[in-house]
């Protein structure tokens, strides 16, 4: 049971950190999108 719950924590700590990086390039993305719109007007 205590095994499990290791496991359990590990798998969900590693898909936090992906998620974080998912999330760090879509900001990214937008925020260069943001400064090309603005250099265009």
């Amino acid at each position: 049971r205590r095994g499990r719950a290791k496991i359990d924590l590990g798998l969900a700590r590693g898909k936090r950190d992906f998620d974080k990086r998912q999330a760090l390039a879509e900001r990214d993305a937008k925020r260069q999108i943001d400064q090309a719109l603005r250099r265009r007007d």
